[in-house]
């Protein structure tokens, strides 16, 4: 998957969540009959209870089928659970910690690095997620030798 061309919805380190809006670009998109970008929402289990409580209804009252639906009716045209990318995020690391022990094996045994589409795999440890964009920013700004320990 190439990178998104929508601004990203999560605030960079330091910058304050609550000063992020773009629900009137979201409302123009998809308030548009022609040319209209792909419209994906994703929403996290959290964002149902803020919704039930917002009507007044106890936790748990609104379904994540009842959230798709709206969220489809408004005009998004794919809904993804927060979860299902995480998901994602776990296979990928994962398999990038295996690659990275793997080769970490054959620096041992004096073998050459085995190569992941052209490009070597790091032997590097440990390994440190790189699925926050505050914890990447923090690490860029703070600490740029953890850098290499980033997954990819």
């Amino acid at each position: 998957m190439g990178p998104a061309s929508a601004t990203p919805a999560a605030p960079a380190a330091g910058e304050d969540a609550s000063k992020l809006s773009h629900v009137q670009q979201v409302q123009n998109e998809l308030g548009k009959q022609q040319g209209r970008k792909l419209m994906v929402a994703q929403t996290a289990p959290a964002v149902r209870v803020a919704i039930a409580e917002t009507l007044g209804l106890p936790p748990g009252a609104v379904k994540p089928g009842q959230l798709v639906t709206g969220l489809k009716m408004l005009g998004f045209d794919y809904v993804f659970d927060t979860l299902f990318g995480a998901d994602l995020t776990i296979v990928e690391e994962g398999t990038e910690l295996l690659h990275r022990l793997e080769a970490k094996a054959a620096e041992a045994a004096g073998k050459l690095t085995p190569a992941e589409d052209g490009h070597a795999v790091s032997s590097i440890l440990p390994m440190f997620t790189s699925c926050c964009p505050g914890w990447v920013s923090m690490v860029e700004k703070s600490n740029p030798e953890l850098i290499p320990y980033l997954s990819r």
